[in-house]
Formats: C-alpha cells, structure tokens, sequence
C-alpha cells in the first residue's frame, strides 16, 4: 500500500515536523515506513503569520557586544594611530619566539609609517629595518613612461639592504607592507619575496609578511594579490594566506596575512581576530579567506588503492535493485521579469486550464481555485488521468508549479512548462528540481535501471 503527499508550506514553517506526525498517524502508518524529502520553493505575500515567522527562519542573531556609549566604536576611530597599532601588535602576535628581525616597507619618511613604532616596540622583534619608498620612485607616477626602469633600480637597491642585512645581523623574520607604501613599493616586494632565492637567502624558515590596508582604498586588492603571488610562487608547506576585514560603523581597513611553517595557524589566526575585537571594544573582525599552498611532496610515496569490490556494497545494491518509480515530479519556480505586471488569480486558473487542454490531458476533477484566506494570492490544482498539478501565486511576481505524471519523459514536463508560461506575459523559470516518485527510497527513474543480472 502507497501514499504520497506533497505538503506545501508558506508560513508557520516550525510546525512541519508536528504536521508530518499527525499526517502519518492519521494513515495508520508509522515512521518506518516512511520517506521525505524538502524542496525550497516561493513563499506567499501577506500571510498571517508572517511576524511570527520571521522569529524562527534561519539563524538566530544574537547582540552579544554593547553598542552603547563608550563601547560602540566612534567615527574616526578605525583609522588612528592606536587602533592601527593594536592591528599591527596583534597580526604580529603570529610570530613564533623571540628575538626576531623585521623588515618595514613605508612610504618616503618614517613620519609617514604607520605601523613603524609598533612593530619596533613588539616584544617578539629585537630589530627593525626601515624601508622607505625610493625617492625617484616616490617623485615618480605609477603611471610614467619610464617607471618600469625605476623600479627596477629601486628594487636592485632595496635587495643589496637586504642582503648586507642578512648577511650582518641574520634572516628576515617578519615583512610588514605600511599603508603610505605605494602599490609601486608593493609590486617590488612581491618581485623580491616572489623568488625563491630571494626566500631562501633572506627570509628564515617560519616567517611571516603582514600587509595593512587603511588608505588609498583602490590599490587594496593589488596589495591583497601581492599577498597570493608568494603564496603561489614559493612551493612550500605548510604554508597560509589570510584576508582580514576590520570595520566599524562607517569605515574599513583590510589585512593581508602571510605565515609559513605554522601547523596552528587558524587557531593563532582566531586568536588575533578576537584579541583585535577586544581590544578595539566595537570593530568587528571578519576572515574572509584563507587559502593554503602547494602539498610538499612525501618522499618514496606508496599509495593504497582500492577496487570497487572492496566496500561493502550489499545494501545500496539492494536498494538499487528493490525501488521502483512510479512516476516524475517536477516543481518549476517560475517569476515574472523585466518589469512585467504582477498577474492574477483568474490569470494563473486560466492559463493552467487552457495548458491542460492544450495538452488534452483528461481531467477527472475540475481546476480548483483557491484565494480566501491565505494571503495576497492564490492556488490552483486539478487532477487528472496522468497525474496531478498545484500552481501557487505569491500575490506579486513569483509562480510555482508542481507537476507530477506518471510519463516519466522529461520532455512532457518541459512542454507543460512552456505552454504555462507562454500564458502569463514576461513568465520566466528560475528553478527546476525533478526526482521520481515511489517506493523503496527510490532515486532513479525507471530509465535508469538495467537488469540485476548486469551488475
């Protein structure tokens, strides 16, 4: 013995799994026995319910932080220099030891450097190398005829710094790209930091590169792809680049994250999220990327591979062999486009009557209409020899349709469909979601089966 139903809910949505208890008790059945499935489709204007509603749909939003008085973060407060240095102090909490030596990229004068004082003051940094922007550079547009021969100069005299650094007083620990560095400045460190030799020469083994982002808001995503390129450029694991996202009520600043050798990273990354939070008391902290790089290789590596035979197979092959179809459901979400007229009840019982005809479907009881009572639209079904069809209005731009026949041929439902829309100006198919309808958790049509015989 088989039943189904199609349970079509706009409102009062909490109350569906006490509906489907009473439906299957009312059938003298039990839980055993049965299967389901949910489809999302379009909703109904002007439902009674709808406040309700709206309190138990989807995640529940707590205010867990005061926005009151003094803890609310104030207009102006993003961009100063105390809440810059709580970014820098925290994002270089990423470092691992003591004793480390850093290197800061600025623009042409340490009264430009933001983050310059931070970073010498951090307890994990024992020195600082100051990197101001090449005076021609600086003179000169991103934009210039000549640049390219610039920065090449530029870049030559940074990496000879560099490399007397090394070679004196160690290996680079941390890069710190400053907001006054220009996106020319930027684009030399990823040449330098882009380039293995480079890597291996000046930088140590568990490094990290912080860029922070709080001016010239349109050269952001260069410095963020600055970030990207060395991830993808130096072939090493484990290896992390992160995008941080720092706002307040009506400013941004962005962080770009780069660390190496740090198998804790998201639990040290999650820690400078929340201790920036805490100590600005109102920014909110968004990762919004983190992405690895390239898996070292494991030596004289020996795979295990597994044949089909194998796993253990009897019970989806029983399943696969005990279901049965006994027909197609196709639910079509359609909406009206391009600025076309909401339509109307009398417009939808016309045009599935006048589809159903065209169709010469045999219909057994009559289009019924229904606009009473459940918001600002209305329903229409009918039943007929081949199978069944509910259209749903909304009241304003969005129809829905489910279809069920016992032809499983897709094309018949593809017909239905655009004889229906032909019918309502400007209707147009947002969704298509088909399954087959039957017994023994079926979810293959009967053209996809073949014979037990041949498997």
């Amino acid at each position: 013995k088989y039943c189904a139903l199609d349970i079509h809910l706009w409102s009062s949505f909490n109350k569906m799994e006490q509906l489907l208890d009473a439906l299957v008790k009312a059938l003298g059945s039990d839980h055993s026995s049965l299967s389901s499935y949910r489809i999302v489709t379009g909703g109904m204007q002007g439902t009674s319910t709808w406040d309700e509603d709206h309190k138990t749909i989807g995640p529940v939003i707590e205010q867990t932080r005061s926005c009151d008085g003094a803890d609310y973060i104030r207009e102006g407060d993003l961009n100063s220099k105390e809440t810059h240095d709580i970014v820098t102090e925290e994002a270089l909490g990423l470092l691992q030891g003591d004793g480390a030596l850093a290197a800061v990229m600025c623009g042409p004068t340490k009264e430009d450097c933001k983050s310059l004082d931070a970073v010498s003051r951090h307890k994990s940094i024992d020195e600082v190398i100051f990197i101001p922007t090449c005076p021609e550079l600086a003179a000169a547009s991103e934009f210039s005829e000549n640049i390219g021969d610039i920065m090449v100069r530029c870049e030559k005299e940074i990496l000879t710094a560099l490399r007397a650094t090394a070679s004196s007083k160690g290996r680079i620990s941390a890069f710190v790209v400053d907001p006054s560095a220009p996106v020319t400045m930027v684009k030399i460190a990823s040449s330098i930091w882009s380039s293995q030799r480079s890597f291996f020469q000046l930088l140590t083994e568990h490094f990290i590169i912080v860029s922070l982002m709080s001016d010239h808001r349109d050269s952001w995503r260069k410095r963020h792809n600055f970030i990207d390129r060395v991830r993808k450029a130096l072939v090493y694991d484990p290896m992390f680049a992160a995008e941080l996202v720092i706002s307040s009520s009506d400013e941004t600043m962005e962080v770009g994250i780069l660390s190496t050798e740090d198998t804790e990273f998201f639990i040290h990354l999650e820690d400078v999220a929340k201790n920036v939070e805490r100590r600005t008391s109102g920014l909110d902290v968004v990762v919004r990327k983190v992405q690895g790089a390239l898996v070292r290789a494991q030596d004289e590596f020996d795979p295990q591979y597994f044949r089909n035979d194998d796993y253990y197979l009897e019970d989806s092959l029983n399943q696969y062999a005990n279901q049965k179809s006994f027909g197609r459901q196709t639910v079509f979400q359609l909406t009206i486009n391009d600025g076309g007229a909401p339509t109307s009840s009398a417009a939808i019982e016309k045009a599935l009557s006048e589809t159903i005809a065209d169709l010469e479907y045999t219909v057994t009881e009559g289009v019924v209409l229904i606009e009473k009572e459940i918001g600002d639209g209305a329903m229409a079904a009918t039943v007929m020899k081949e199978g069944t069809v509910v259209v749903a209005w909304d009241g304003d731009v969005r129809v829905d349709i489910n279809l069920f026949t016992f032809d499983e041929t897709e094309a018949l439902a593809t017909d239905f469909m655009t004889k229906f829309s032909e019918r309502i100006p400007k209707l147009q198919l947002l969704l298509r979601d088909e399954q087959p309808r039957g017994i023994n958790r079926v979810v293959n049509f009967a053209e996809d089966f073949i014979k037990s015989e041949e498997f």
